[in-house]
């Protein structure tokens, strides 16, 4: 059914009349309209719902109509119509420049002498990262933070004639959000319907150059890129802005031509032909060049056309994430004792783009200043793009997919690669060698070029040919440390230590230690107790609700002080890489749990078992979280960090299992209550028990939870917290309890104290041996027995024992000779007792003796006896004469 709205519908309506104005989406009658009919119209109870429709759809022209398109004009709809008008008209303001989107001319500049003459008093202030509005003489302006504008960065602005702007890599908020990712489990996520779509789409257009093994595909647009307009304005204005640059900066201008034509020279950018129609890009682009690294074009594909203000990115899909989880990678490259990384060079570039759609990926430049600007397109993926990433991670699983010679190496290449940085471990130099063989003949043959090989190990570097090193001298005798992931690593020590980025003079406010502490780079957890006070911080600027830029309590920036001044200890912590797994040792996973009510955390630990010697124990993980400000019982408090326990334990099983085999998993809690809990079936529990019972039993069995001391309890640190110089030096933080590190069955399994006025604890020998074990690690080598078919082996050789020992010796012990002496022969009526095996002697028949049979010799051996039941014929050795006969 269609409805058609007319206006003068309401006319024949004869209801009081109430002098109300006129609104026809003026912001300056905004204010009066509002005001009035608010309290003239909407608080007025004498007034039914269709009488309020009726004044507001009669006192709304033009464009303010616009607000109620597509609802009937009812009582039913009253309430929305009138929450739609004040939310897109309440509050607005007239802005010094009304078209600020428009590009345009500057009419006049004012100097900092007149600017404090047109303020006006009002100051509205906006959101958290949001500006703030100023009154002016011409209008409200704009003053605050901003995201980066289109082509505009501290490194390239677009025209300094037209905006000034200083802006940051990141936004705070942004820092924020990866901080609390960090911080979080990683889970799987599952493909939305558009990102299945985008994998589709390059499956069906992307396919494989077979000259040179390089792979071709297409742009994924999210919406037509007819949506594109006049980019070609824009880039003009970043070319012209770049040229400025390069005359104060010759070097720069240097590196920029020397890298243009490196890239004439490889094909990756060539002369665009003559565009025939309007639909075409031009990227504004710029150089990032730094010290340790070499220049860098950026594409900035997020400059807005000028008549349509939409982006090439705007137009481009994302695509899925197909990235390997960053934890997870480096948890894998612990693993083992040989260490080795590398870098794709250039991994965007050694990609192709199909021919049809080069023509949105054009450039300006112009090598001589006095030449014209000529345009060149990319041949290949580039920076910039939003779909980069994407493209990039999903051609080398394709070449991994495709490349069935090298079945190790492609799975390394899939699973073990974070963007163009790879890193693994394997158990010995040997098949380090042969992995970093396979891994440059893999990528070469797609096109992309390993390089930046680095190793723990001289003897795999060295086979490794100088051009894929990292550096072509190898100096085993330096400390020579390097970024691996974000973390550092030292291949030489093979250990990793934390980077440490802060001003410690910097002013304290919320907006300035939030950006800090985001900054802090532990994905893993290693250093979590320390990190766990800035959380705190966090916590109380929430609680204490000030703004961005104000100076927080003095409490809260005396605790901030005394975090800054001990921050730098960290830089001293270190952590071994290599947790100790080798051939024939046995992998124990450990996991914490502990709350308080400040905090949570959960810690796991890997305890390597080798064939001889103590076990090896190391941290492998740690997460913690902040007590919500709700109050909650300390108990459910502990059963959320036993969620957070099952929820790591079962993202480090599903990374370590497939490289290595976990023999055996203990969870641990201080908490009995919570041990309980874990133990029952969540239905007996209200709605937050029972639904984290559920969680925790869908991630960890419960028969792998034990209790444990609370002195003995690692994730205690977690909950409390630890200073940089009590993180350095606590041996249960890095390494677990004491008793970790012994055999599996003298592990403790009641009460565990340090006093020696108390019993030692019962472990499990006591139950198998009644004692301490005093050989502390089994014999590796029982391990591969079958013990199902020992079992009836050694239960065979006993049944075989058991009837010769019966047959052949039991007899031997009491010898038995013929009877040699006449007894008195039994006669007829001599009362008797008739032997019955299974019964005793009182239970036993009686009867007569009614007939005697004697043999050919006169010897009676049978006779006939009658009882209360029959007849029976019976030997004489089986009656028993009474002793009155």
């Amino acid at each position: 059914m269609s409805v058609k709205r007319n206006d003068d519908c309401w006319q024949g309506v004869k209801l009081a009349r109430i002098e109300i104005p006129e609104f026809d989406e003026n912001p300056k009658d905004w204010p009066l309209f509002f005001a009035t009919f608010k309290n003239a119209v909407h608080l007025n109870s004498s007034l039914s719902l269709t009488e309020k429709m009726f004044y507001l759809a009669s006192k709304l022209k033009n464009k303010a109509k616009n607000v109620y398109a597509g609802f009937i004009p009812c009582a039913e709809n009253y309430e929305t119509i009138y929450k739609a008008l004040v939310s897109k008209y309440e509050d607005k303001r007239n802005l010094a420049d009304p078209h600020f989107n428009k590009p345009a001319e500057i009419d006049i500049l004012l100097g900092a002498e007149v600017f404090m003459q047109i303020l006006r008093p009002t100051k509205l202030l906006g959101p958290p990262g949001k500006p703030d509005l100023l009154e002016t003489a011409f209008g409200y302006i704009l003053l605050g933070s901003i995201a980066s504008l289109p082509c505009h960065n501290n490194t390239a602005p677009c025209d300094n004639d037209h905006a000034f702007l200083s802006s940051s890599n990141d936004s705070i908020e942004t820092l924020i959000s990866k901080f609390w990712e960090l911080e979080s489990v990683p889970t799987k996520t599952h493909m939305s319907k558009a990102e299945q779509e985008c994998e589709d789409f390059y499956d069906l257009n992307t396919y494989r150059d077979n000259t040179t093994g390089r792979y071709v595909t297409a742009l994924p647009f999210l919406r037509s890129p007819t949506a594109l307009g006049d980019s070609l304005t824009t880039a003009r204005r970043c070319l012209s802005s770049l040229e400025r640059r390069f005359k104060t900066n010759i070097a720069l201008k240097t590196e920029y031509d020397a890298a243009m034509r490196d890239y004439l020279e490889r094909n990756i950018i060539s002369p665009a032909p003559a565009l025939t129609d309007t639909n075409y890009y031009v990227i504004p682009h710029h150089g990032i060049s730094r010290e340790d690294k070499p220049l860098r074009i950026v594409l900035n594909a997020t400059a807005r056309c000028i008549d349509t203000n939409v982006s090439l990115n705007d137009c481009l899909h994302s695509g899925p994430n197909l990235q390997a989880d960053l934890t997870a990678i480096i948890l894998k490259f612990r693993l083992f004792p040989i260490a080795l990384t590398a870098d794709i060079k250039q991994m965007f570039l050694a990609i192709g783009i199909r021919e049809e759609d080069r023509r949105f990926l054009n450039i300006l430049y112009k090598f001589d200043e006095d030449d014209t600007a000529k345009m060149y397109h990319f041949n290949r993926v580039c920076f910039g793009l939003r779909c980069s990433p994407y493209l990039a991670m999903k051609t080398v699983k394709r070449l991994a997919r495709d490349e069935t010679d090298f079945p190790i190496a492609s799975e390394i290449a899939s699973d073990h690669l974070y963007m163009d940085d790879l890193g693994v471990s394997v158990d010995t130099p040997e098949n380090g060698i042969q992995l970093a063989h396979d891994l440059i003949e893999l990528f070469k043959r797609g096109g992309f070029d390993l390089v930046k090989f680095v190793s723990n190990s001289p003897e795999v570097l060295k086979s490794i040919p100088q051009a894929n090193r990292l550096s072509s001298k190898i100096e085993f005798d330096k400390q020579d440390n390097m970024k691996l992931l974000g973390i550092i690593w030292s291949p030489v020590e093979d250990e990793f230590s934390i980077a440490i980025k802060f001003n410690p003079q910097a002013k304290c406010t919320k907006r300035l230690m939030l950006s800090t502490i985001a900054k802090l780079w532990d994905i893993n957890g290693f250093c979590a107790p320390v990190i766990l006070h800035a959380k705190l911080l966090i916590k109380a600027l929430w609680v204490a609700q000030i703004d961005w830029d104000a100076e927080p309590p003095s409490d809260i920036c005396a605790a901030w002080k005394r975090f800054l001044n001990e921050l730098p200890a960290l830089q001293d912590f270190k952590i071994p890489r290599f947790v100790g797994i080798v051939p024939e040792s046995r992998v124990i996973l450990l996991g914490f749990a502990d709350a308080s009510e400040k905090a949570m955390g959960a810690s796991v630990y890997i305890c390597v078992q080798p064939a001889s010697g103590p076990n090896e124990v190391n941290l492998i993980g740690a997460k913690s979280k902040v007590a919500p400000l709700k109050v909650i019982s300390l108990a459910r408090l502990e059963l959320c960090a036993a969620v957070l326990l099952s929820k790591l334990f079962r993202f480090v099983i599903d990374t370590v299992s497939p490289r290595c085999h976990v023999d055996e998993i203990f969870a641990f809690t201080d908490s009995t209550v919570t041990l309980h809990w874990v133990h029952s079936s969540p239905h007996r529990f209200d709605t937050f028990i029972a639904n984290r019972i559920a969680q925790i039993q869908n991630n960890l069995d419960p028969k792998h939870f034990y209790h444990c001391e609370g002195t003995q309890n690692p994730s205690d640190c977690l909950s409390r917290g630890l200073t940089p110089a009590q993180l350095l030096n606590h041996p249960l933080w890095l390494y677990g309890p004491t008793w970790a590190r012994d055999n599996v069955h003298t592990w403790p399994i009641n009460r565990f104290t340090f006093d020696p006025g108390e019993p030692k604890p019962l472990t499990p020998s006591h139950f198998l041996t009644l004692g301490p074990l005093d050989s502390f690690h089994s014999d590796p080598r029982l391990d591969s027995v079958d013990l199902v078919r020992n079992k009836r082996l050694v239960d065979d050789i006993v049944q075989r024992f058991w009837n010769r020992w019966k047959r052949e010796y039991l007899n031997t012990l009491q010898t038995r000779a013929k009877w040699n002496t006449k007894s008195n022969p039994v006669t007829k009526g001599t009362v008797v007792l008739l032997k019955t095996e299974n019964s005793p002697p009182l239970q036993w028949t009686m009867g007569i003796i009614e007939e005697i049979m004697p043999a050919s010799d006169g010897v009676v051996r049978v006779v006939r006896v009658r009882t209360q039941n029959g007849t029976y014929l019976r030997p004489v050795v089986k009656l028993c004469v009474l002793p009155s006969q």
